[in-house]
């Protein structure tokens, strides 16, 4: 999925558990960010697990779907990801985040 100029997939490998540390196949793996186009560059990374949005959990893109669908992105959204061996909770300042085109 190619959402606001970053490349997610469900975290489904042995492999990919590997490379960001999880402990579980679950949240949401962000493959790449595309730096130019990206207005969340400086918040999330390749390799980050988004495991929470907006207070709801997050194990798949199916569920983050939603929560981007549900929240009101023009005020600040919370993020919840796992980075370097920990979870860490971002705030993204409001109209940073598009919706969804699905």
């Amino acid at each position: 999925m190619e959402w606001s100029g970053l490349s997610l997939k469900n975290l489904k490998t042995l492999g990919e558990r590997s490379a960001t540390g999880m402990d579980s196949e679950r949240g949401v793996y962000v493959i790449s960010v595309r730096v130019m186009s990206n207005p969340l560059r400086d918040y999330i990374y390749a390799n980050d697990v988004i495991l929470g949005f907006n207070r709801q959990e997050i194990n798949n893109l199916t569920q983050l779907k939603a929560a981007i669908r549900q929240a009101d992105t023009n005020k600040p959204v919370q993020i919840l990801i796992f980075r370097n061996q920990k979870k860490m909770q971002l705030t993204i300042p409001g109209n940073i985040i598009k919706p969804t085109t699905d």
